[in-house]
C-alpha cells in the first residue's frame, strides 16, 4: 500500500498499520516512543535494546536466585543485525535461543534450556524483559488480552499473554505455551520457561515468545483498561493463526 505524504488521514492510517508515534499538533508519523533497533552486547550476546534481556533461576523451595544474566552498563553494543543467535550459559542453565526482529515486532525462538545446577533442578527459568523508559504505575499489568481478539477459538489452554503500558507506549508479550506471565515492578514484563511444576514441557516442541512495542492512543486508550490496537492485532492474529508456516532445510 502507498502512502501519499500530503494526506494527512494517509499519514495517520500508516502510523496506526505500523505502531508508529503520531503527532497531533504537527500531523505527522513519528518514531515509537520504544526503540525497534535490535541492540546486543558484544560481550555476552544479550539484547540491551529495545529492551535489557535478563535471565536467571528460582528456587522456590529455598525462596533464592541465581545472578541475574544480563548486559553490561558499560558493553559496546551491536546494532547492525536483524536477529541475535547464541548460548545464554552460566553455572546454573544454559539457554539456546535465537532472537529476530521483523515487522515492528521481536520473536524469541528458544530451542532448548538445560539446569546445571542441582539446586535448581525443580525451580524457575524465567526470562525478564526491562524497559528502563516504561513506568506501568506499581507493575500494572493485563493478563490473557489475546483472549480479545474477535472470531477466535479460545486459545487459553495453548498460549499466555500479557501487557504493561505507560502514558506513552504498551508493551505486549505472548508465549506458545501455557506459563506464568507478570510485571513484578514498574518497567519489566518476566516469563517463566521453565517451571519447576513442569520442568520438561514435553508438549512444547519450540518456546516462541512475541514481543510487541508499539505507542499508546493517548486520546482513546485509558490506562485503567487493556485496549488492543489495529497493529497489535494484527501481530497477535499473526502469532495465533499464521496464514502460512515455511520449513527451511539446513544444508548439511
Amino acid at each position: 500500500t502507498r502512502t501519499d505524504p500530503e494526506c494527512r488521514l494517509c499519514r495517520w492510517a500508516y502510523a496506526k498499520q505500523y505502531g508508529l508515534g503520531w503527532n497531533h499538533a504537527q500531523q505527522i508519523v513519528t518514531e515509537p516512543s520504544l526503540s525497534r533497533r535490535l541492540c546486543s552486547s558484544d560481550t555476552n550476546g544479550l539484547v540491551s535494546e529495545p529492551f535489557d534481556e535478563q535471565w536467571f533461576m528460582i528456587n522456590n523451595d529455598k525462596g533464592v536466585r541465581s545472578a541475574i544474566m544480563k548486559p553490561g552498563k558499560d558493553d559496546e553494543m551491536n546494532c547492525m543485525e536483524a536477529s541475535v543467535k547464541g548460548s545464554i550459559t552460566t553455572p546454573t542453565f544454559q539457554v539456546e535461543r535465537t532472537i529476530t526482529h521483523h515487522d515492528g515486532v521481536l520473536d524469541f525462538k528458544i530451542s532448548s534450556t538445560s539446569v546445571l545446577d542441582a539446586e535448581y533442578e525443580s525451580g524457575d527459568l524465567v526470562l525478564r524483559l526491562r524497559f528502563s523508559t516504561m513506568h506501568n504505575p506499581d507493575g500494572a499489568y493485563f493478563s490473557n488480552i489475546h483472549t480479545m481478539l474477535d472470531n477466535q477459538p479460545n486459545y487459553g489452554a495453548l498460549m499466555t499473554s500479557g501487557m504493561i503500558q505507560d502514558e506513552r507506549s504498551k508493551v505486549t508479550v505472548m508465549t506458545n505455551w501455557e506459563t506464568s506471565i507478570v510485571s513484578q515492578k514498574e518497567g519489566t514484563i518476566q516469563v517463566v520457561l521453565r517451571s519447576g511444576k513442569d520442568a520438561d514441557n514435553a508438549h512444547v516442541e519450540e518456546f516462541t515468545i512475541r514481543v510487541i512495542t508499539e505507542d499508546r492512543n493517548v486520546l482513546h486508550d485509558k490506562m485503567t483498561e487493556a485496549t488492543i490496537s489495529s497493529f497489535a492485532k494484527l501481530m497477535m492474529m499473526d502469532f495465533v493463526g499464521p496464514l502460512e508456516t515455511y520449513y527451511v532445510a539446513e544444508a548439511e
